[in-house]
């Protein structure tokens, strides 16, 4: 799966890509300290970063900012959609169009919507 992904994007397919793909896509999220921890030692942050930029430029992956200000890497979603995340237990629930359109309306209405990002992050009821 790892590999045609790569393939399907342009991209040459390499041990490291394969590596930092996999421990990015079997995450919810990652930041850059964990993936520089699990990598193999003879890759180096140079080459590291490289990857995720590719990544990045070919998107495959997104870059964010956590509730904790920390960045971290996912895999980019095939759809639109939006989810609040729990802080503990980081399980992800998908909010209904017809909500995120009712809050896109009231909060844009004087405005001609161009695109968004927004994520909601909480705690869960069964981590509460």
């Amino acid at each position: 799966m790892i590999e045609n992904i790569l393939k399907e994007k342009g991209i040459k397919v390499t041990k490291s890509r394969i590596q930092i793909l996999s421990l990015i896509s079997n995450n919810y999220e990652i930041g850059i300290k964990d993936i520089m921890n699990k990598c193999n030692d003879n890759m180096n942050q140079t080459t590291i970063y490289r990857i995720l930029d590719t990544f990045l430029e070919k998107e495959i992956i997104e870059k964010k900012v956590n509730y904790s200000n920390e960045v971290y890497y996912s895999l980019k979603p095939l759809d639109h959609s939006h989810y609040i995340n729990c802080v503990k237990c980081h399980k992800k629930e998908k909010i209904s169009e017809e909500e995120i359109e009712n809050f896109e309306n009231s909060v844009c209405k004087n405005y001609q919507l161009i695109s968004h990002d927004i994520e909601f992050f909480g705690i869960c009821k069964n981590c509460r």
